[in-house]
């Protein structure tokens, strides 16, 4: 579960770089576009991280605890 969620991330990421760059060829050197392109990087960027964190945190607690699954893990690590 943990991996898929990384991945679905990787996939939005991969999708808008090839979608802002497709806009910053069409659109020229438009300073709105390239604001939205970096908003929205930097927005995938710490959501990557957020995941990132929240994985291994449920991971860990699943080692710990050894009872959970995936979900419920990564809620309890969060509430710890």
């Amino acid at each position: 579960m943990g991996a898929f969620i990384i991945a679905l991330v990787q996939l939005a990421k991969i999708i808008f770089v090839y979608a802002a760059k497709a806009a910053a060829k069409a659109g020229g050197d438009n300073q709105v576009t390239e604001m939205i392109v970096k908003c929205g990087m930097c927005y995938l960027n710490y959501l990557e991280r957020v995941c990132n964190y929240i994985n291994k945190s449920a991971f860990a607690f699943m080692a710990v605890s050894g009872k959970d699954g995936f979900c419920l893990s990564a809620w309890n690590a969060f509430l710890l």
